[in-house]
């Protein structure tokens, strides 16, 4: 069991504020867990259930660098497949790595229709500047938490800010009894 998995399983019973953020629509069963600024990365080995699920920011009072007082941050991004509670967790390990990459500080759950939609205008150098900017920050230009990202009716995904800011953070993958995946969580190890 690697440090990583031991520390997110020490984690979960931690007094933690679940807040499901909007519902996403998969369409395909491959499931990207990135950096929407970064989709050089392959699918999940798992594969999911295509479908409409609800996405959970869970935060925990925490002090980040300059900041005097503990304050809510993201401490794990999650999507669920099912409302039962898991009974396993597995560490999902990243084809050529040990953890999902959050190179902007920010994560999103991407299926492959998506990818495909987003891969052209990022090779454009069109992705930040025509949609995620506005979208992602606020006018004080501090990065929103979570956000819904509209690139047209039919392509929207959200983004979640990691508490910690930018680095590489270990998803787990939470299993019934019986194998069925019910969750996944992306964990910014606050």
């Amino acid at each position: 069991m690697s440090e990583e998995f031991e520390r997110f399983l020490a984690r979960l019973t931690e007094d933690l504020q679940y807040t499901q953020i909007g519902v996403q629509n998969f369409t395909s069963s491959e499931l990207y867990i990135c950096d929407p600024m970064d989709q050089s990365k392959a699918p999940i080995s798992t594969p999911i259930t295509p479908g409409a699920y609800p996405l959970y920011v869970v935060r925990k009072d925490w002090t980040y660098h300059s900041e005097v007082e503990p304050s809510p941050h993201n401490a794990r991004f999650e999507v669920w497949f099912d409302d039962t509670e898991p009974a396993e967790w597995k560490q999902l390990i990243p084809e050529g790595d040990y953890a999902f990459s959050a190179e902007f500080g920010s994560m999103a759950f991407l299926d492959k229709r998506l990818m495909d939609c987003l891969t052209p205008i990022n090779e454009k150098g069109e992705l930040f500047d025509e949609y995620l900017s506005h979208q992602l920050y606020g006018e004080d230009n501090k990065p929103r938490n979570d956000t819904e990202v509209k690139i047209d009716e039919n392509y929207q995904f959200f983004v979640v800010y990691s508490g910690a800011g930018n680095g590489m953070y270990p998803a787990f993958a939470g299993h019934d009894e019986s194998g069925k995946l019910l969750r996944i969580s992306v964990d910014f190890e606050l």
